[in-house]
C-alpha cells in the first residue's frame, strides 16, 4: 500500500512525528561504477546505503536523550526501517529514533555518492 498526501496551495500538509519518532527524507545518491557508468536505482537499490536527512522530530521521553538527532541531521538508518509515505510525490519515512544507526557530521547532500 502506498500513501500519497497532496497539499493544497492554501493549506500545506504538516506531518508531526509522535513521541520518539522522526520524519526522514531518504537521499538516493547517484551510483557509479569505478569506470564511471551510472547504475539505475532499480538495479542498485539492494546495495544502496540508507542515508537520509531528518525533516522533523517528535518529543523525546526519558529513554532517548533529547540531542540524539536534530532537524537537519544526516543519518544512517536500517534497510527495513520506518513506514514509507509520499508527500507531494516525495518519499519520506516515519521511524523510531532508536532505528538511527549513526549521525553524519559535516556533510552536505552534494557530497554523497556511492561507488560500486
Amino acid at each position: 500500500m502506498e500513501l500519497n498526501l497532496k497539499q493544497d496551495a492554501d493549506q500545506p500538509i504538516q506531518i508531526r512525528p509522535t513521541t520518539n519518532r522522526i520524519l526522514v527524507k531518504p537521499i538516493s545518491p547517484e551510483q557509479r561504477t569505478s569506470a564511471g557508468l551510472i547504475i539505475p536505482e532499480v538495479v542498485s537499490d539492494k546495495n544502496r546505503p540508507n542515508i537520509g536527512v531528518v525533516v522533523d522530530v517528535g518529543e523525546f521521553n526519558e529513554t532517548v536523550p533529547s540531542d540524539h538527532v536534530n532537524k537537519g541531521d544526516f543519518i544512517f538508518f536500517g534497510k527495513y526501517t520506518g513506514t514509507e509515505i509520499k508527500v507531494n510525490n516525495e518519499l519520506h519515512l516515519i521511524m523510531r529514533v532508536q532505528d538511527v544507526l549513526a549521525r553524519i557530521t559535516n556533510l552536505t547532500e552534494d557530497q554523497i555518492s556511492v561507488i560500486s
